[in-house]
């Protein structure tokens, strides 16, 4: 069946844009059919020059086929065909940030940028927050804000408006401000009702008295270890005060732990205008609630140093060592590394001597010491250093002196 079926439609062919078979063969003679439909590829191979609706003319090369991906040789070729043969020039290539353009060039880069980017969607930003003053918020709003506020804020705030000073007013807010600001452990109280002198006295009072005890001082330091000066730093400036760690001429007061320092000896040539006092000064104004007088608080003369004799008579030892226990120093029978200060010696020699030069000790003589009790002040070393005449050996350090 299927055999006869095919020799039927060969005999009678389809007409071209017919549905039916032709009655005979003849008809199909006589009727001229379409033209032999050409191939695609045939096609596009006998023509250079494509013309699509709504498209630029487009040139294909020999070896390129539609609807295949090209690489950019092929591209070239294709821009430098279109040029020639339709005597018009290729569409310019898409712009791209070159940093040795000119700043103009880049600005205009970066706007049309701009304007692409904000044709995208963007995420919605948070709105700045309105800024709304003080004078304008409720009573309610005022107080959640100062109860953040530290006591010189507040201070501030209570001499700005009167409508503050309401707030302000509260005693329970002062006494926060008293208990977060005032270091009253570091001097030995318990609680910080032990500050107030009598349950009358408001805690407003309490806090800008001690806040305000210091307030015309800059304060620094000498001979200090890290954590007293951490101490003596943060009391100085809870009373209102400045504490820097360098010496200059605005400094008012210096702390003294140890004299005979560099620190030590630029105030005592500065005294008219640097007060030198010990740290229990500091300590004793945060206490009473007042400045006191520096004068009463003046360092001895061998406060903080530590001595050491060597080649003297044992009455005169005897006398060294009281007279520098009563004047602020101490006093050692062995020479002891990254501890004694001064050495006092008669002679450039013996153990004590040769390993005080080996640790960096100052050897001085014993006119040196009368001479700072005969001035009630200390003097400067220079004069009376015993020096080393030779660099010490370890046979001579090794040797007991005798």
């Amino acid at each position: 069946m299927g055999a006869a079926f095919r020799n039927i439609l060969r005999e009678y062919p389809m007409r071209p844009g017919c549905t039916s078979h032709c009655d005979s063969p003849e008809q199909v003679k006589e009727e001229a059919p379409d033209p032999p439909r050409a191939s695609q590829e045939s096609q596009l191979d006998n023509n250079d020059v494509v013309l699509l609706e709504e498209e630029e003319p487009h040139i294909r090369p020999e070896g390129v086929l539609p609807g295949r991906m090209t690489t950019r040789s092929q591209k070239r070729k294709i821009m430098a065909t279109s040029a020639t043969d339709l005597d018009s020039v290729p569409p310019k290539a898409p712009k791209r940030f070159d940093s040795r353009k000119s700043a103009k060039e880049t600005r205009q880069l970066v706007d049309e940028l701009a304007l692409v980017s904000s044709s995208f969607p963007k995420t919605r930003r948070r709105k700045s927050p309105q800024i709304v003053p003080l004078d304008a918020m409720p009573l309610d709003a005022l107080r959640l804000v100062f109860q953040h506020c530290d006591g010189r804020s507040l201070q501030a705030l209570t001499c700005t408006c009167k409508r503050f000073s309401k707030i302000t007013g509260d005693e329970r807010m002062w006494m926060k401000c008293c208990e977060k600001e005032l270091p009253y452990r570091l001097i030995g109280l318990q609680s910080v009702h032990d500050l107030r002198q009598s349950s009358s006295v408001p805690w407003s009072r309490v806090y800008t008295t001690l806040s305000s005890i210091l307030q015309h001082d800059l304060v620094s330091s000498t001979g200090l270890s890290l954590e007293n000066k951490n101490i003596q730093q943060k009391l100085v400036t809870s009373m209102g005060g400045q504490f820097q760690s360098f010496l200059d001429r605005k400094v008012t007061v210096l702390v003294v732990a140890q004299t005979g320092t560099d620190k030590y000896k630029f105030a005592l040539k500065e005294r008219d205008k640097i007060a030198l006092v010990t740290e229990q000064w500091v300590f004793d104004c945060f206490a009473s609630g007042k400045r006191l007088d520096p004068a009463n608080y003046k360092p001895h003369i061998f406060l903080g140093l530590r001595f050491c004799a060597t080649q003297i008579q044992p009455g005169v030892r005897q006398y060294i060592e009281e007279e520098a226990v009563s004047r602020g120093g101490t006093y050692t029978a062995d020479l002891q590394r990254d501890h004694n200060t001064h050495l006092i010696a008669v002679r450039p020699e013996g153990r004590k001597f040769e390993y005080a030069h080996k640790w960096n000790i100052k050897v001085v003589s014993p006119q040196w010491f009368f001479r700072c009790l005969e001035e009630r002040e200390f003097q400067d070393e220079r004069e009376f250093i015993i020096p080393f005449p030779s660099p010490p050996s370890d046979h001579v350090v090794s040797r007991r002196s005798t």
